[in-house]
């Protein structure tokens, strides 16, 4: 338990006041856990070699962490400076999710490659972040490739106090940012027929709860069943976050611990 304490306190610190802070921190905490085994006895022996052992692991996956974060925050510093709002690019990934929100839809992008510009003048290609494009037809699937040309719209930061900060939150999900897209082309991926058909399930059943019941009752529930927030109403979402209970429309641990539960007990019947 003390040796996850370690590492968060320090990654804690290493967030508010820089790596530096944390690095320091976590050497402080880790000498003072060394000296207190040794200081016991005076010796290393048994469960205190153990311990420091733990320590010594625990240190090294920190420092891993810390200078391969610092190296992907690098790379992203150096290409995100020549991202700009509405400059065309185009960009090719492959689909993980897609989302009906606002009378459009996302597809959001992982193992992206950014070519700024397109039409006479094309730039070099760049490996880049996740990427959301949005498009006003449903024109791909889940699993499939694609590659959009549009235009790049960036995030916008929190600019009063207390409010909802777009890009730090699509920054701590690893998207770079948007494009607009204008044009788009897709090739079935590799088992994309597994991805389609949980598509097509998700659709079936979001279908059924907009059959069996009103469109907000529907948002809800297929939040809360399928993870899916496309027909969840602004207002309903915010009074449950009011409420403090908003980990209610999430697909979250407790979901998951039900159903596999209920198969846990169907098999021990069998």
């Amino acid at each position: 338990m003390f040796l996850f304490a370690l590492v968060y306190t320090a990654g804690t610190v290493s967030g508010m006041y820089g790596r530096g802070f944390g690095f320091l921190t976590f050497a402080i905490l880790l000498v003072i856990l060394i000296a207190e085994c040794v200081a016991t006895k005076g010796s290393f022996s048994g469960v205190r070699c153990i311990v420091v052992l733990l320590i010594l692991i625990s240190s090294a996956v920190f420092a891993t962490a810390q200078f391969r974060y610092t190296s992907v925050e690098e790379n992203r510093d150096s290409y995100m400076q020549y991202m700009t709002d509405e400059k065309s690019v185009i960009v090719w990934g492959k689909i993980y999710k897609t989302e009906y929100k606002y009378f459009s839809y996302r597809y959001y992008m992982t193992d992206c490659v950014v070519q700024p510009g397109y039409g006479k003048a094309f730039g070099r290609k760049i490996s880049c972040g996740d990427v959301v494009v949005y498009c006003d037809s449903k024109s791909a699937h889940l699993g499939d490739y694609m590659k959009a040309c549009g235009k790049i719209g960036l995030f916008k930061s929190a600019t009063n106090e207390g409010e909802f900060d777009r890009a730090r939150f699509y920054r701590s999900q690893g998207i770079d940012f948007s494009v607009n897209a204008d044009n788009i082309k897709t090739s079935a991926g590799k088992h994309a027929w597994y991805y389609h058909r949980l598509e097509k399930l998700r659709d079936t059943l979001l279908t059924s709860l907009l059959e069996v019941t009103d469109e907000t009752t529907a948002g809800v529930l297929s939040s809360m069943l399928l993870g899916d927030k496309s027909y969840l109403d602004d207002e309903i979402k915010d009074l449950y976050q009011i409420s403090g209970i908003s980990h209610i429309l999430a697909i979250s641990g407790l979901h998951i611990s039900i159903v596999g539960m209920a198969f846990y007990k169907l098999l021990r019947k069998r």
